[in-house]
């Protein structure tokens, strides 16, 4: 296994805790501030959801070396990009949780396209 990969399954299963302490004190700010049903939680929240749930088993499925779990794992920290983005420059409050999401969904990226990494899913 690339080193590229072996840095990425790590990185992947931080967003995945991350991203649960995340979804928890959302709901908890939402549930707090007079939430009166999950129907009034931000489509945002559901799409980020969306994005953390498959995120920690896709590296976990790194070892079988197939291109659906590559191309998997890119679409995922492709939506976290966008929500982290979104979440940084549109939510100040939250700013320095959405900005370490962001970075480590683009060094995931960054890391599932080196060459090796690449190469490596090619069974």
């Amino acid at each position: 296994m690339p080193a590229e990969v072996k840095a990425a399954m790590p990185l992947m299963w931080l967003q995945t805790a991350l991203g649960a302490v995340m979804a928890w004190l959302t709901l908890t700010v939402l549930v707090m501030g007079g939430l009166p049903s999950l129907d009034a939680v931000p489509w945002l929240f559901y799409l980020f959801f969306a994005s953390l749930v498959p995120m920690g088993p896709l590296s976990a499925l790194f070892g079988l070396r197939r291109r659906w779990v590559w191309k998997a794992a890119i679409v995922v920290e492709g939506i976290s990009v966008l929500v982290y983005g979104y979440g940084t420059f549109m939510m100040f409050g939250v700013f320095s949780i959405m900005a370490i999401g962001l970075g480590l969904a683009v060094l995931v990226i960054f890391l599932l396209f080196c060459g090796n990494a690449f190469r490596w899913f090619e069974r």
